[in-house]
């Protein structure tokens, strides 16, 4: 009777070794494979320890230094690397083969986890397994208690935006697990908004990662510095992530690379994330980029936000308010989306309209109502604060 793991050959060790070698012979090919892999696939320590390495040191210069990596690794995991991968021969266009044979292991590993049967002797058996194992498990609708108290939401409390009508529509703010689109025409502030968010979060302690694809790191940077207005205080738990074009993959690796507690998650923006595979239509590969942001919140419990470019369908309308209709290249941005938040400033069509007036519409909510929200603006400042009068 053979096992599951009896079906993939070589073993999963081997195939993690072999990967190894593949990027060190063509660190090339390290984009490819960290937008992939992450260090859970990695069983062997030394292995999970040269992928966290070599991945930091990708995220932080775009190319793959085998000799900082080299430096950087301790002498245990260096003498496992050349024992292991240095010398296999094999060459880059195995990489693809050998990821997918990992993932194939990775799965295999997750379904005798939890069925608890590891011995099996065909597909079928498998599945049969797994049914089994959901119908044992599936719970007794007649016998539910429907008064019951629900638990306490997973991912912890929602993180105010310093808006309270929007938070008052949001039921608390920013929740974890939950991915937020922030859509609008360029010059709308969608991007003044992130930054904001960010800073406020991050003073308040929460560990903040904003990544910026549109404007270097060194001028986002400077607009936080400008809303601090040269008051000492603690440091804030704030990243800038500054690497372009950036798959979604990279941004998950580096926030489990850091070993830190993120609490909130910023994109700017959507379309300029680095699609997997850049040959499909440009409708599907911003589906594909949407739907992994929404399981990177899943998966890493964080609240994602994301900024969006809306198409040019509002420019032709009289009142040139945008709608959700207008959401760019994909219709997948609004399924996937918890929340959309619409930008809309008056002033940048007609010059006689508030130059600070900002309106915020929150057009889909999936756990609540919508609406929308006055705002004042002060791109000078970087603030985007709620309008207590007309």
């Amino acid at each position: 009777m053979s096992t599951l793991a009896d079906w993939f050959r070589p073993s999963p060790h081997m195939t993690e070794d072999f990967i190894i070698a593949t990027l060190t012979a063509y660190p090339h090919r390290m984009g490819e494979a960290s937008a992939t892999l992450g260090p859970a696939d990695f069983d062997q320590p030394e292995a999970r320890t040269w992928w966290l390495t070599a991945t930091e040191r990708y995220l932080a210069t775009g190319t793959l230094d085998l000799p900082a990596v080299s430096d950087a690794l301790s002498s245990e995991a260096r003498l496992w690397w050349f024992e292991h991968a240095y010398d296999l021969p094999f060459t880059d266009q195995f990489i693809r083969f050998w990821m997918r044979r990992l993932k194939q292991h990775r799965a295999v590993r997750r379904i005798v986890e939890i069925v608890g049967a590891p011995e099996v002797d065909t597909v079928a058996d498998t599945c049969r397994a797994m049914l089994s194992y959901l119908e044992a498990t599936a719970p007794d609708t007649a016998g539910v208690n429907w008064d019951a108290p629900l638990p306490p939401e997973q991912g912890g409390p929602a993180w105010p935006t310093g808006l309270p009508a929007l938070d008052d529509l949001l039921g608390g703010g920013l929740r974890p697990g939950r991915l937020y689109v922030v859509a609008g025409r360029p010059g709308m502030g969608k991007s003044t908004l992130l930054r904001s968010w960010a800073w406020q979060r991050a003073c308040q302690q929460t560990p903040t990662a904003f990544f910026t694809l549109e404007v270097g790191e060194a001028d986002v940077r400077r607009r936080w510095q400008a809303m601090r207005q040269g008051a000492d205080g603690p440091t804030v738990p704030l990243r800038v992530f500054d690497l372009a074009p950036l798959p979604v993959a990279a941004i998950r690796s580096a926030l489990i690379a850091s070993r830190i507690p993120w609490g909130l998650v910023l994109v700017d923006y959507l379309q300029l994330l680095h699609a997997v595979n850049p040959r499909d239509p440009r409708e599907r590969q911003v589906a594909d980029l949407s739907r992994s942001l929404k399981l990177l919140a899943r998966e890493l419990q964080v609240a994602v936000v994301v900024a969006c470019q809306l198409n040019r369908e509002a420019e032709g309308r009289t009142t040139h308010e945008p709608r959700l209709a207008d959401l760019r290249e994909s219709g997948a941005i609004e399924a996937d989306a918890d929340a959309v938040l619409l930008m809309y400033r008056p002033a940048y069509y007609d010059r006689q309209a508030d130059a600070t007036m900002l309106s915020l519409s929150l057009a889909k909510h999936r756990e609540g109502p919508t609406g929308m929200i006055t705002c004042h603006w002060n791109p000078a400042q970087d603030v985007i604060r709620e309008r207590t009068s007309p």
